[in-house]
Parts: C-alpha cells; structure tokens; sequence
C-alpha cells in the first residue's frame, strides 16, 4: 500500500494477517479478511469505518465503499460498522 506523505493516513497494515483470502478498499481504508475469517483493517478512520467489534465472530465475506465497511457473518447477517450520520443507510 503508498500513499502520498501528505495524505495523514494510517498505513500501518497489520502484521498479523496470516493468509488473506479477501481485500477490498474503499476510498481511503483498506480491508483484509483472513483464512479463519477474522478481518482487518487500516487507513482512515473518520466514520468509523475501521470498528471492527471484538463480537463480529467469524467473517464469511467483506465489503468496503467510500467510507464504509460491510461484513457478512457465517449465518449469513451483514453487518456494517460506519456512521450513519450523512443519511445513507437507515
């Protein structure tokens, strides 16, 4: 991952991925998810895009848009961990 050195962005990547099976981005945060399911995350965080609870469980699949990140569970419930505030999402 680069970015410019004026870009302020978080770029530290975890080092304790393992083995990704998924990436995905959005406009300035990055997602991984990891062969056990469990995901990651790093970049800008100023909608909370990159909360990821400690209850999330295990991750079957990821999704990241401009400013958020969508999570679907091993019993099929997406979850999303962005702020709501600009009225997007119900």
């Amino acid at each position: 991952m680069w970015a410019s050195l004026t870009d302020n962005l978080n770029l530290n990547v975890p080092g304790d991925i393992g083995t990704a099976v998924q990436i995905t981005s959005g406009y300035s945060h990055s997602v991984a998810l990891n062969s056990s399911g469990r995901v990651f995350c790093w970049g800008e965080n100023n909608y909370g895009q990159c909360n990821i609870p400690a209850d999330i469980g295990k991750v079957k699949k990821i999704e990241a848009g401009h400013d958020h990140t969508i999570a679907v569970r091993d019993f099929s419930t997406p979850f999303t961990d962005a702020s709501f505030n600009e009225g997007v999402c119900p």
